[in-house]
């Protein structure tokens, strides 16, 4: 019997928009805003920036190894200076677009924490993560900027 291939969606560009999104969110925080709350209760938003940048950092390590190995590192990073996080999330983000550059890594199959799922599979977890702590950082700084909605939808299917 012959199955029909299987179908992927390609979460980069969904993915690239938000974490563009998430870019220009954190480059909007002031230092006096990193001891805010957001709604992580046990987080406020120094340590949701460095969960973000170190789990955008931890995919790229899988798309440059090709092992799940990466994602037994910590999920919050610590470190970086109170001007910093801007800098650290753009080389976390030039890494990860690299590292996923090749779309056959989409289909290659990565033994994660939660399972061994396909590349696209493990991106659109990050992708996901990506727009909830997206609207978590919105909600821990001063005002409330307008957000993707589309993103929103996509991360929820």
């Amino acid at each position: 019997m012959i199955s029909a291939p299987q179908q992927t969606t390609d979460p980069r560009p969904l993915l690239e928009r938000a974490t563009e999104q998430l870019a220009g969110l954190i480059q909007s925080v002031r230092p006096e805003w990193l001891t805010h709350r957001t709604p992580c209760a046990e987080w406020d938003v120094r340590a949701l920036l460095g969960h973000v940048v170190e789990a955008t950092g931890r995919f790229a390590e899988l798309g440059e190894r090709g092992d799940g190995a990466a994602m037994a590192a910590p999920t919050t990073l610590t470190g970086i200076p109170d001007d910093g996080w801007s800098a650290a999330y753009a080389e976390a983000r030039a890494r990860l677009r690299a590292a996923w550059a090749d779309e056959t890594k989409l289909a290659g199959t990565y033994a994660l924490p939660w399972g061994t799922v396909p590349g696209h599979v493990a991106l659109s977890g990050l992708l996901m993560d990506a727009v909830t702590h997206t609207w978590d950082l919105a909600r821990g700084l001063d005002g409330r900027p307008e957000l993707d909605g589309e993103l929103a939808r996509a991360a929820l299917e």
